[in-house]
Parts: C-alpha cells; structure tokens; sequence
C-alpha cells in the first residue's frame, strides 16, 4: 500500500452467472449476464482475480468463448474477484 494508514474498504460483491461471449488481450472478456440483454466488459488482473475452470485453480487464458461462469464483480466497469467456469 502506498499509505499504510488508509483505510480498507469493504467489498459487496455481486455474483452474477454469464455465458462468455468474447475474450481478448490481457484477460479481457465479454460476457452476457442471464436474462439481460446487454453484454458486459470486464478486465481481470492477475494478482486480484481468482480464476477457476472446472474447480482448478488457473489463470485467465483458460477462459474461452461459450463458458458459462459465475463472476463475482462490484458492478459494471469493476475488476472481478472471482470467477468461476465450467467447459
């Protein structure tokens, strides 16, 4: 931390289920929330995002297009924690 004195803030993590729709560079990946029609972004960052695949641990490139996942996100536009995919 840059200020050891700052206070840490709590979390509300929102769990979401999706279908991936699209991935890109750098752990980049759109998904389609269920039953909404729009398609969210989201960027994943390796030290922050717990990523697993079939319940192992891994990282980020081992998510492809047509998984479904649970995303445990703050909301659009947030880093998720934790997202979790099935094949």
């Amino acid at each position: 931390m840059a200020n050891p004195k700052s206070k840490l803030r709590k979390v509300n993590w929102i769990k979401v289920s999706g279908i991936v729709t699209k991935t890109g560079k750098k752990g980049r990946f759109s998904y389609k929330i269920d039953g909404k029609g729009k398609a969210q972004k989201a960027r994943m960052r390796g030290r922050y995002t717990k990523v697993k695949v079939a319940g192992k641990n891994t990282k980020s490139k081992a998510i492809m297009v047509g998984m479904n996942c649970n995303i445990w996100w703050e909301g659009p536009k947030s880093t998720p924690g934790r997202v979790e995919c099935m094949k």
